[in-house]
């Protein structure tokens, strides 16, 4: 796999790389899941330069139109600007103690963040994970005769084969959908504990990761939704996790692809 230097990931995120720079991160982003954590800590890298005015004006308009296009890197870039606020009315003070070559805003920003407990970081996404999916599948629930599926059945694919392994075409959805939302099928892969509790993972070519609703299961398969807003034309691949009786959970060895188009 070709390697990408930290400067065409962030070109990347600002939508100005050639297609072949975009295509090895996109390619990267779906198959090597080390990968996103660098992806996402060049997001926040990002985030903390726009908060602190740490980008030229090009790059700043790119951030807007491209970089902005996900409503949690929205959210992220909130909190950011509430925090820079936060740190620019420490007091005059402070400010004119502060040394002509220390810290940017930017930096402060990323130290701040960075400090915080990692359990608290980690129970803070969750928990508004949890609130968010929760309210969303409660309005399905309310209304079960006024919703509809588009549906995919979709195998695992392991080595980075896209497809279900081997040649078989990459399942596709066509957009906009005529239906509420997108219903896929998880075909559980032989040597799952068909007991075990499941969580999946959507992930999509910017590298977002975001937790699905499982709503189904029986000893076949895992079936999760993906609401309309979630989906825009390209790759995505989804992550399966298994939490056998009495165990931890783990990554189940592999990964779902579908293509929205």
């Amino acid at each position: 796999m070709t390697q990408v230097e930290h400067e065409d990931v962030r070109r990347f995120l600002l939508g100005d790389v050639s297609q072949g720079v975009q295509r090895t991160v996109e390619e990267r982003i779906l198959i090597e899941e080390s990968f996103l954590e660098e992806l996402s800590s060049v997001e926040e890298e990002l985030i903390d330069d726009y908060a602190g005015g740490g980008l030229s004006a090009d790059d700043r308009r790119r951030f807007e139109q491209h970089f902005l296009c996900t409503g949690e890197r929205r959210r992220r870039l909130r909190f950011a600007l509430a925090l820079a606020r936060y740190t620019s009315e420490k007091g005059p003070a402070e400010t004119a103690a502060a040394s002509p070559a220390g810290p940017t805003l930017a930096e402060r920003l990323r130290a701040f963040w960075r400090g915080r407990p990692l359990m608290l970081r980690a129970g803070v996404a969750l928990a508004a994970v949890a609130v968010l999916a929760g309210a969303w599948w409660f309005s399905f629930q309310r209304t079960p005769s006024q919703k509809t599926f588009a549906t995919l059945s979709l195998n695992i694919s392991v080595g980075g084969t896209r497809g279900g392994g081997g040649s078989d075409p990459v399942a596709s959805v066509s957009l906009p959908l005529k239906e509420d939302a997108l219903k896929i099928s998880l075909v559980l892969p032989e040597g799952v504990a068909r007991e075990s509790g499941y969580r999946v993972e959507l992930v999509d070519v910017n590298g977002t990761e975001e937790n699905l609703q499982v709503i189904g299961r029986d000893a076949k398969s895992v079936s999760v939704v993906v609401p309309p807003s979630r989906l825009a034309r390209g790759q995505y691949a989804l992550k399966l996790y298994e939490t056998p009786p009495g165990g931890e959970e783990q990554r189940v060895r592999g990964s779902y692809f579908f293509t929205a188009e």
